[in-house]
């Protein structure tokens, strides 16, 4: 029988494992980062890098608590199962708690547990030394905020293995990590984060014939995603290459000029939508939320319009209500607009996607407008801004680009993508620019 030593620490170098890592993930594991993200394609052998990399700081030191994460059931399955297959390499330093599944004893007391993020309230309570997230790009923003809160008492690191999933939260932290905007492939990093890219053919054991069977069969957009490990928009999406179409320039300090709040309210089924611009036409605050109760909503409405100066617009349905009354006992200016159904009659939306889709156009415009008229707001140390768009002329043929400035001003259409809004934290109610 296997001698334990519980209690001690266990050197995992010492240990027969048979792990033999690509480079690109060799610099993952030895990057010395809290929180390191692996964002490869698809078959890259992320999910056993994640694995080795939960076992080696679970035995790094005596009596911590690890945990391994995962979006979804079926993804933890497999988390779990590579995680099994590293430990019956040595089963004399695991003990495997039979009434408990999804938690693992290893000899030196530190006791690894397997969580789902589906219900990330449910993560709340205990400091954890380590995290291993598994396709971290699947999770929820506000699993992500809970797995930082467990490790921050601990000074514990957390390790993401993820296909890319969209520009969402973690495209953010990615572009804190020192990513550049156009996504390059290699190694990043910053104060706290280390970031790795890399596509699927970059992978030596990956067959080449495949990769060209599926670029044959898939879409590019669904390609470049999945084996790519490219961070574009959705390709079933209306609007796309949104990206293209921003001017970014700094928050401004002051604003001496009156400006508008708009506010599209909503509580359980749709978001609720602020919207701040100034005259000259610059967006200067975008934020949504959803399943917030009214009073913190109406707190946060009083709070922004008195931080830009700005006159409250909210859709003629809430003319009488409640909603209406508290805002103006609270010393809010409070503005009437049109049905947001008419707003939609008089824009070519099918014009503007067909814009996006082609923002990549080498033609020169003059500082500060796009071609489609979009300004936007971006602190220097995020990887994010504020959108907003410039009124269409009703003349597709006539159309040019917008004078900042011009006269009738400008119409804001509604942020129905998610992506096009990811510069403020889906369901934080609390974020400002600093």
């Amino acid at each position: 029988m296997p001698r334990r030593f519980r209690g001690r620490s266990l050197r995992i170098r010492t240990l027969p494992i048979k792990y033999n890592p690509s480079s690109q993930a060799r610099r993952w594991h030895a990057s010395q980062k809290r929180f390191r993200f692996l964002v490869c394609g698809l078959k890259s052998g992320k999910t056993y890098a994640g694995a080795f990399e939960c076992l080696r700081q679970a035995c790094k030191r005596p009596k911590q608590l690890v945990w391994a994460a995962a979006p979804t059931t079926r993804n933890l399955e497999e988390a779990h199962r590579q995680f099994m297959n590293l430990l019956f390499q040595v089963p004399e330093i695991v003990h495997i708690n039979r009434q408990k599944p999804r938690e693992v004893e290893l000899t030196n007391g530190t006791l690894v547990q397997f969580h789902t993020l589906d219900r990330p309230d449910n993560l709340r309570g205990p400091n954890v030394d380590y995290c291993w997230m598994e396709e971290a790009a699947f999770a929820k923003a506000e699993a992500w905020d809970v797995i930082r809160g467990r490790v921050a008492a601990t000074r514990g690191g957390v390790g993401a293995t993820t296909t890319p999933n969209g520009r969402n939260w973690l495209w953010n932290e990615l572009l804190i990590g020192g990513l550049p905007p156009h996504c390059p492939e290699g190694e990043f990093e910053s104060d706290t984060h280390f970031v790795s890219r890399y596509p699927t053919w970059d992978f030596p054991w990956v067959d080449a014939e495949y990769i060209a069977d599926e670029k044959r069969r898939l879409p590019k957009a669904k390609f470049d995603q999945e084996y790519g490990a490219d961070f574009s928009f959705g390709a079933d999406e209306v609007f796309r290459n949104v990206e293209e179409c921003f001017d970014f320039v700094p928050p401004p300090k002051n604003v001496k000029e009156r400006c508008v709040l708009g506010v599209d309210l909503g509580k359980h089924q749709d978001f609720s939508g602020v919207v701040g611009m100034e005259g000259g036409g610059r967006v200067l605050h975008v934020e949504r939320w959803s399943g917030v109760d009214w009073i913190i909503q109406r707190a946060r409405i009083v709070e922004l319009s008195k931080k830009w100066n700005a006159v409250v617009v909210l859709d003629v349905s809430n003319v009488g209500s409640v909603i209406e009354e508290d805002l103006r006992r609270a010393g809010v200016p409070v503005r009437f607009g049109q049905r947001l159904a008419r707003v939609l009659d008089r824009l070519d939306l099918n014009r503007l996607a067909l814009v996006c889709r082609h923002a990549c156009s080498k033609k020169e415009h003059p500082p500060g407008v796009t071609r489609t008229g979009i300004r936007t707001s971006r602190p220097a140390h995020r990887g994010g801004g504020n959108l907003h768009l410039g009124r269409l002329s009703a003349n597709p043929q006539k159309e040019g680009p917008p004078r900042h400035g011009a006269k009738g001003g400008r119409e804001s259409l509604p942020l129905q993508r998610r992506d096009t809004v990811r510069y403020v934290r889906h369901g934080k109610l609390f974020h400002l620019w600093p």
